[in-house]
């Protein structure tokens, strides 16, 4: 019970934490977010259904690194094919119910999967 506290509390420092939308130099468009709906509002059913492919990666990789920020201290952007793990193994995550707040799905994820996404 305890965990679920943590992964809760957890979740909400990630849906609270300002904005999301990054880029990773000045010209480029790869890590522009168009998803309009704020993280902590968004569902596993917004995930599965409404977020193109491109709106999913870029989620991934604002959420893990803010998460290696926050956890680990680490400011460098993680490698694109770590964020395309990271945004696969919330799709697996999400797969389980709709009704899931993204969050909540992707703290759980980067807590169970730490070993492979911290630096």
């Amino acid at each position: 019970m305890a965990c679920l506290g943590l992964l809760l509390g957890l979740a909400i420092c990630v849906a609270c934490s300002g904005s999301i939308v990054t880029t990773s130099a000045p010209h480029s468009t790869t890590y522009n977010q168009t998803w309009t709906k704020s993280y902590g509002l968004t569902t596993c059913g917004d995930w599965n259904d409404a977020m193109t492919d491109s709106q999913q990666w870029v989620a991934a990789a604002d959420i893990l690194t803010g998460a290696r920020k926050k956890w680990d201290g680490d400011e460098d952007r993680p490698a694109d094919s770590l964020i395309s793990r990271f945004q696969r193994d919330i799709t697996e995550a999400c797969s389980v119910d709709d009704n899931h707040q993204l969050p909540e799905i992707a703290v759980g994820t980067y807590l169970i999967g730490r070993d492979r996404y911290s630096p």
